[in-house]
């Protein structure tokens, strides 16, 4: 039921001629094994038209399941030729129910063009070719602006979640553009979490700004550690900061319950108690005050990544006989953490048989001893 009614659409256009129900696609979509161009193909989407439920999203990738005997996933890369529809929900569904099994997004922005990450509020941004180079970047950042909305719309986003998120962190580089034109106004733009899913910053064009926001000014160099409600800007940060000088910056905000933190450089700038959204997307934006409008205009990100705050318990979500007579556990648990195994052949004495690290939602974990016919299992958190 999560896969099929709490996923993210994807669909192939059909090529630009007479629609046949069984004609071939001129050009396929290879699903490869892993989240990279450079994985091995496992399969291919033969057919425009057909629609395909992927239940989690990774450097541009969505995972979707594969026909066959066995449960098997893949990965699609999207272009301008696939449709990716907003995330699609059961109404019957109680989604407070469902496990929290999105996290962890990230995007390196690798490939120049038009990038099919996350939800635009209006067009779809681009990634180009940028120098300086981020903090371990490779050159390349997703340049966001409203240039190329061409309508009444003075900002863009790009937003990514659930609406039902709560304890999660969002970061992401973002290139300091110090010093507008004295006289034609300014650009603002940085991340923000638990938006109301319009994600219109400080601007009420289409759906005004709802969220907590870290925001920086081109102008004067003003660093704000904001709420927005109805894009009115509350900055908690007294007195004000400033960060003068052109150059990249990381730009974090984690949310746990009411405590929301926020963080620059690795730097704590202030944690406030504040209960006025409990949950939400999150993503990076950016809006420009300007009276010129040059067609430059835009902000650079690069390294994008939410995770989960969550601190749910390990446990056993998968288990079975490998042919050699090995029992193969699946453990799931927040990423990063260290989950420490055991075993007994009754339910005392313990014996440790190994840390497991959570180096994505779900590892595999393969005891080797057969000298038991039977056994016990457990894992418990690391500090």
């Amino acid at each position: 039921m999560e896969e099929v009614f709490a996923g993210i659409v994807i669909q192939p256009l059909p090529d630009n001629v007479i629609y046949l129900h069984a004609g071939q696609l001129q050009t396929n979509y290879p699903i490869r094994s892993a989240s990279s161009d450079g994985a091995s193909q496992i399969g291919t989407v033969y057919f425009g038209g057909g629609r395909f439920v992927a239940d989690q999203i990774k450097n541009g990738y969505h995972r979707i399941p594969l026909p066959g005997g066995s449960a098997t996933w893949g990965w699609v890369k999207p272009n301008n030729r696939m449709v990716v529809y907003p995330q699609l929900t059961n109404p019957s569904l109680d989604m407070a129910t469902l496990p929290n099994n999105a996290f962890p997004f990230r995007e390196s922005f690798s490939t120049v063009g038009k990038s099919m990450f996350g939800r635009p509020k209006f067009n779809r941004s681009v990634v180009k070719s940028f120098s300086p180079a981020s903090p371990g970047g490779d050159g390349k950042a997703l340049f966001v602006t409203d240039q190329s909305n061409h309508g009444n719309g003075s900002s863009e986003s790009v937003l990514i979640g659930k609406p039902g998120h709560r304890n999660y962190y969002v970061q992401s580089h973002v290139y300091f553009n110090y010093g507008a034109p004295s006289g034609v106004g300014y650009e603002r733009y940085g991340i923000f979490l638990r938006d109301d899913g319009f994600a219109g910053l400080d601007t009420t064009f289409e759906g005004a700004g709802n969220s907590y926001a870290l925001l920086w000014d081109t102008d004067d160099g003003r660093l704000r550690a904001a709420k927005l409600v109805d894009a009115v800007i509350t900055d908690f940060l007294s007195p004000a900061r400033y960060i003068t000088g052109s150059g990249w910056h990381t730009m974090r905000i984690e949310a746990r319950e009411n405590k929301i933190k926020y963080l620059l450089d690795g730097e704590l700038l202030i944690e406030v108690a504040d209960s006025t959204f409990p949950c939400g997307q999150c993503g990076i934006g950016y809006s420009t005050h300007r009276t010129d409008w040059p067609a430059s205009r835009g902000a650079c990100f690069d390294n994008f990544e939410a995770g989960t705050l969550e601190t749910n318990r390990p446990s056993f979500v998968g288990v079975s006989m490998q042919p050699e007579g090995g029992l193969r556990l699946l453990i799931r648990g927040d990423e990063g953490t260290t989950n420490a195994l055991e075993r007994a052949s009754s339910l005392t004495n313990w014996t440790f048989i190994t840390n497991v690290v959570q180096t994505s939602v779900t590892v595999e974990f393969v005891d080797g001893d057969t000298s038991a016919r039977a056994r016990w299992y457990r894992a418990r958190r690391l500090p």
